[in-house]
């Protein structure tokens, strides 16, 4: 897995492509909302991890926007 987001390029701060006695990812706790997906190129699915601040982001914007 790569090291960086691919939404914003920024680190993905995602230890689980690292040494494992860092103990769990921040991504583990998470859950990703299914459209946050549609954000990442095709070629990058699955390859690389979504930063915490773009998942943060994207979950803002969905609750402002179901609030409108």
């Amino acid at each position: 897995m790569a090291e960086l987001c691919p939404i914003c390029h920024g680190p993905n701060h995602c230890c689980n492509n690292q040494d494992k006695s860092m103990g769990s990812c921040w991504c583990t706790e998470k859950t990703f909302p299914e459209g946050v997906f549609l954000l990442v190129p095709e070629e990058e699915i699955r390859k690389t991890c979504i930063c915490q601040t773009c998942l943060d982001n994207y979950i803002r914007d969905e609750e402002m926007e179901s609030h409108r």
